[in-house]
């Protein structure tokens, strides 16, 4: 079987002849190349990546562009983002008022530091919603149609291009975590029918997805049980998922969810949405549950992807430990074949493209069916 093979019969509920392996390379690719990552979803289609992970035999779905885009029917609002030297700024301007985020380049991370938020106060909320009143999309399924072509029997692109939640782009780019936990308090209503709004409107992305020829969606929230423990999660996001979930699978489709930070408490919460996939799970010691920990939470019908603390990449550790942390992840296939290995998210830089490679070698030796 291929690795594209393999992945789609996992998600279709079949057993493979092997756990399908699928990396995202993109980070540690990025510092490779002294490159920086850039903070949008209109990408030009990265060939090199493409060609690094069929190097590595590994799979590829994440970091290839979005299926589809924002755009603004009327009003009058203009949406600006450029990158000038270490800053990148997001304008968002209205009739109603102008709102603005700035970021700064770290190098140490390879990733931009949000050093200004969009949104100060909930002053500023009646801005957001007069954007989004009048946001909708616009297909690149041309775009996609050529990434799946390069991607071959390597990859099962995700159709990326849905932005966060409402209350995950609040906690993560609007207003960061601490102000709006302040906001929720003070001003409920008001930031309840925001975050409402936007889900909503992130709804009619999905139903223009569902037109796609894209096999999986990821809705790319930086889920973490500690930002979104299952009380704000239940309130806020759940029927917004399943209804997400409803969409697609009338469509024929697959729901993937992005969940790169704490789990314990949030997968249950997934069972029984209509989530098929959760992506990127790191185990102990950089996650907070074990690989039994997390199949045991998420019940034997979720597809799990990930397996990797990043700590385990990188050259502090041994390649037996190394290879006894990645079969626990493996092991977790005798339980139930709804099983992805993947990174943990990200190889981090500083990762040797040895242990890269070293992952093949176990999986084919301890990962079959």
């Amino acid at each position: 079987m291929t690795e594209r093979e393999r992945f789609l019969t996992v998600l279709g509920g079949g057993t493979p002849d092997k756990v399908p392996w699928f990396a995202d390379l993109s980070y540690w690719f990025n510092a490779l190349r002294c490159r920086r990552f850039v903070p949008s979803p209109d990408k030009d289609i990265d060939h090199e990546l493409i060609a690094l992970h069929s190097d590595v035999r590994a799979g590829i779905c994440k970091d290839l562009g979005a299926v589809i885009e924002p755009a603004y029917d009327s009003g009058g609002i203009e949406d600006i983002q450029h990158i000038e030297g270490d800053t990148f700024t997001w304008t968002l301007r209205t009739p109603i008022g102008e709102l603005r985020e700035i970021r700064v380049y770290n190098e140490s991370s390879f990733s931009w530091d949000i050093v200004k938020r969009m949104i100060e106060s909930p002053v500023d909320l009646p801005i957001i919603r007069y954007a989004m009143e009048r946001k909708s999309f616009v297909p690149r399924f041309d775009r996609y149609s050529k990434i799946a072509g390069i991607c071959g029997v390597w990859g099962v692109p995700f159709a990326h291009g849905i932005p966060y939640s409402g209350l995950g782009f609040f906690m993560s780019r609007f207003m960061g975590v601490e102000n709006t936990v302040y906001a929720l308090a003070d001003e409920p209503v008001e930031m309840a029918k925001t975050i409402a709004l936007i889900n909503e409107v992130n709804l009619t992305g999905i139903d223009l997805i569902c037109e796609s020829p894209a096999e999986v969606v990821l809705l790319s929230d930086n889920f973490s049980s500690d930002l979104q423990p299952p009380r704000l999660f239940n309130e806020f996001t759940a029927s917004y998922v399943v209804k997400a979930a409803e969409k697609l699978h009338d469509a024929g489709k697959y729901l993937a969810l992005h969940l790169d930070g704490r789990a314990r408490g949030l997968l249950a919460c997934f069972t029984g949405s209509g989530v098929d996939l959760v992506d990127a799970l790191t185990p102990k010691p950089t996650g907070d549950m074990t690989p039994a920990e997390i199949r045991d939470e998420a019940g034997p019908d979720i597809v799990l992807s990930g397996g990797v603390s990043p700590v385990y990449w990188l050259p502090e550790r041994s390649d037996r430990e190394f290879v006894t942390h990645v079969r626990e992840w493996l092991d977790l296939r005798r339980i139930s074949p709804r099983l992805v290995m993947s990174d943990g998210d990200q190889v981090p830089p500083g990762t040797s493209i040895e242990r890269i490679r070293l992952m093949r070698e176990i999986i084919d030796e301890y990962g079959l069916y």
